[in-house]
């Protein structure tokens, strides 16, 4: 059953006509360095050609060498191996660019696999105006295609805090991509304290201006004078805007980001009407609750709504959900394409894990022809 819930709302804008903040409206949030918890996904490129100053025996292997990017000047990056014959991947931990003296930098891969390997929790220690990082990340690696090598990097380190705004509390974490700056490239991750197994997350790219809990915010980043800890600082300036209403005519929705000049994250978005500012939004974001341990989502949909100050605008989107088919011919043969569609025409991706394939029949008059399932992808 979709359940409705009560709306809570994290709108992210950035700076515009009208807008007006006062310094002393400040308030100030230090926010501490946690080795697990947060979450920052890029991609990097192994790019180094020559081989290490010392290398574990790796004669008539295949290899892939490259450096993590965790410092500006790549003599400071941290090096690594990987190599795909024993799958294993090698980490010089201590900096010297020696990768046989690393003896908890050897990572075994998760998958066994020749051209797709997984490697988890691993450990590398930076410092930092003489303050410890020590980052916990995944890597993931993938050659499906034989003219591009694909590497993934997820970061689970960063800074962490509770705060309260206006008598709410939230959880607010920055999480850091290794290279020690506080800039869009990194992510800032916000979401409401309260209980439950599971609690929407909005994931942005360190907003400008943030409204939350029905307040404007005009935010900046920066490092906390502490000198025993890292810690990074976000000071929230309270600020004023314009505001129209938005009806979001829709259900079983767990998270919708908006986007225009300035972007809005919704929480549990189902059937509510929002104070929003004004602007004309595009649909960026759309999560549907979980169901079990499958989740569906769909990114960039062409849905638009054009919000104006004092007026009411109405968004559909959402459940209900419908199943359809098509089918397109080629020569003899059919292609049929089975897709989980909303009421404002999004169609949903699977993350997680997957059901039963759909299945189909295929009759002509009152006789079956054909039967089958459908393959995902």
């Amino acid at each position: 059953m979709l359940r409705v819930s009560q709306c809570l709302v994290l709108l992210v804008i950035f700076l515009a006509a009208g807008v007006s903040c006062s310094a002393a409206d400040a308030q100030v949030f230090d926010l501490t360095w946690q080795a697990s918890g947060s979450g920052c996904s890029f991609n990097i490129k192994p790019d180094v050609k020559e081989p290490f100053a010392k290398e574990p025996d790796l004669a008539g292997r295949e290899v892939v060498r490259g450096l993590l990017p965790c410092a500006q000047d790549r003599t400071q990056c941290v090096a690594y191996i990987w190599d795909i014959d024993q799958q294993r991947l090698y980490v010089d931990r201590n900096h010297n660019r020696d990768l046989t003296d690393d003896p908890d930098g050897v990572y075994e891969s998760l998958r066994q696999n020749a051209k797709y390997q997984t490697f988890r929790d691993v450990k590398i220690e930076v410092t930092r105006e003489s303050l410890p990082y020590v980052y916990f990340f995944s890597i993931d690696f993938n050659r499906y295609n034989p003219q591009r090598l694909y590497c993934h990097l997820s970061v689970q380190s960063g800074f962490q805090a509770q705060i309260d705004l206006a008598g709410q509390a939230y959880r607010v974490q920055l999480a850091d991509n290794l290279d020690g700056k506080l800039d869009r490239s990194d992510r800032l991750h916000i979401s409401v304290v309260k209980p439950g197994p599971r609690v929407p997350t909005a994931h942005l790219s360190m907003p400008e201006k943030l409204f939350l809990g029905g307040r404007l915010y005009d935010c900046a980043y920066t490092w906390a004078p502490d000198t025993k800890r890292p810690q990074a600082r976000l000071t929230l300036t309270e600020c004023e805007a314009s505001l129209g209403q938005l009806a979001i005519a829709g259900q079983g929705m767990d998270y919708l980001e908006l986007q225009a000049e300035h972007v809005v994250p919704i929480f549990e978005p189902n059937q509510a009407t929002l104070s929003v500012p004004a602007g004309d939004y595009s649909c960026a974001v759309l999560h549907l609750q979980r169901q079990g341990r499958q989740h569906m989502y769909v990114q960039n949909l062409n849905q638009r709504v054009l919000v104006k100050a004092g007026e009411l605008a109405t968004l559909k989107i959402g459940g209900p959900l419908k199943s359809t088919v098509s089918v397109e011919r080629t020569n003899r043969s059919l292609e049929l394409n089975f897709k989980i569609v909303g009421q404002g025409g999004e169609e949903y991706r699977s993350a997680g894990a997957h059901g039963a394939e759909p299945r189909f029949k295929i009759y002509r008059g009152d006789k079956e022809i054909h039967s089958g399932q459908f393959e995902y992808g």
